[in-house]
């Protein structure tokens, strides 16, 4: 799962055939190799041996050494590949915390790369291969924070996430294709239900937030748009799933649990698994206001 979240195969050994060098590659020649060597050699130590577990925590710190020499010497990409495996340490370890703050590290070094690319080759609209990877490692994130019941921060995780997928927008404002198209749907599904879940006081919102929101009212404007560089909700979310959470909004808005039901019955099969949770959530907290078991 993890190494989708950098669009493809981790680099040689654990992970698989490694990223060649590039046009965003960190280094070139020798120290590609010696990259590939050391990540190969730590690697060795996940294998399974007979009567014998590896020694995942110590291939962690080992990979989080790696990450932080290969940041230092501006190696971005490879630095970022190091947070996935330190990533992938911490899920065999069952560390959802530290799974979390790697993927959010892996993040940040494939914006830092793509940034980079776009100043030294003046190009606006960059490569696009390492702002998609550092949209995945967000939303990955994002998925590893609700395993951890951290709501508010998997909002946060999700919005952000939303931001990158929405940096493909098109002329005019259109909505972005391809992949960025269905990780700007998701985020925008799983960011409402979770604001439907925590229901932050109106006085405590962001403005990213309300204006979220504001999307699903009834009476809001046709066509607006949903602010911070992104298109209206209503122009790229199919139509039935649009009006379906216009629907679970305003139930949610009058507390009738009756009409949310009815309308969980309708929103599940077009939600993922994920999503139809925090929608189970949304309807156990307002049949149950004091929230126990959540």
């Amino acid at each position: 799962m993890l190494a989708a979240a950098a669009g493809g195969s981790g680099p040689g050994g654990a992970g698989g055939s490694g990223p060649g060098p590039g046009p965003g590659g960190g280094g070139g020649g020798s120290g590609d190799g010696d990259f590939l060597s050391r990540y190969r050699l730590v690697s060795a130590k996940l294998r399974r041996r007979f009567l014998r577990k590896p020694n995942v925590a110590e291939a962690a710190e080992q990979f989080a050494a790696l990450a932080r020499e290969l940041r230092a010497q501006e190696s971005l990409p490879y630095a970022a590949w190091c947070q996935l495996a330190v990533a992938r340490c911490a899920q065999s370890l069952f560390h959802g915390p530290a799974e979390a703050a790697a993927l959010g590290e892996a993040a940040r070094l494939f914006l830092r790369q793509e940034r980079d690319l776009r100043q030294r080759l003046a190009l606006r609209g960059g490569f696009g291969e390492h702002l998609a990877a550092a949209q995945s490692c967000g939303a990955f994130r994002a998925s590893c924070l609700l395993l951890g019941r951290d709501y508010a921060g998997a909002l946060a995780a999700l919005t952000r996430a939303q931001a990158l997928a929405g940096a493909g927008v098109g002329p005019g404002g259109a909505a972005p294709g391809g992949a960025f198209l269905d990780a700007l749907v998701r985020c925008e599904v799983s960011r409402v239900l979770l604001l439907l879940l925590l229901q932050p006081p109106p006085g405590k919102l962001p403005p990213e937030h309300a204006r979220t929101l504001e999307q699903y009212c009834w009476e809001a404007p046709e066509g607006g748009a949903a602010g911070g560089g992104l298109p209206a909700a209503a122009s790229y979310l199919p139509a039935e799933l649009f009006l379906l959470l216009q629907s679970a909004v305003l139930a949610c808005q009058e507390k009738d649990a009756a009409a949310l039901q009815a309308l969980q019955a309708e929103l599940w099969p077009l939600l993922s698994a994920e999503q139809n949770h925090l929608l189970h959530l949304v309807l156990h907290d307002m049949l149950s206001p004091a929230g126990q078991g959540l």
